[in-house]
C-alpha cells in the first residue's frame, strides 16, 4: 500500500501508533500525534510505500509536543530520532519541517 491510499483519519492513527515508510533507499518509523505531520507526510510522501507495523525500520523519528505549560503557552515541539533528542524544541509550526531535517 502506498500512502495515499490512507484516508487522512487513517493517517493520523497510523501516525499515533508508528507508521513506517519506505523512503528509499531506507525505512523510517514516524510517531506523531501533530495534524501538520500527517498533513506535510500526505502532500511530500504521498506516492512512497508503507510497511508494516513489525516492518524492521532503520531510523526511528518521533514529533511530539513537550508537556507542561507549553502545551498551551508558545507551544512547541520535540524531535526525536532514535528516541534521542539532539534538537532543542521548536516551535509547533515547524512541526513537520522538523521531520525533514
Amino acid at each position: 500500500m502506498i500512502l495515499s491510499e490512507l484516508t487522512e483519519n487513517d493517517l493520523r492513527a497510523r501516525l499515533a501508533g508508528g507508521l513506517t515508510l519506505r523512503i528509499a533507499p531506507v525505512a523510517v518509523r514516524v510517531h506523531s500525534s501533530i495534524a501538520s505531520v500527517a498533513t506535510g507526510l500526505a502532500a511530500h510522501y504521498g506516492e512512497h510505500d508503507v510497511l508494516d507495523d513489525d516492518a524492521f525500520a532503520d531510523f526511528h523519528i518521533g514529533l511530539h509536543r513537550p508537556p507542561g505549560l507549553r502545551h498551551f503557552f508558545r507551544p512547541q515541539v520535540d524531535f526525536l530520532f532514535d528516541a534521542e533528542k539532539p534538537f532543542k524544541p521548536l516551535p509547533l509550526d515547524q512541526a513537520y519541517p522538523f521531520f525533514e531535517w
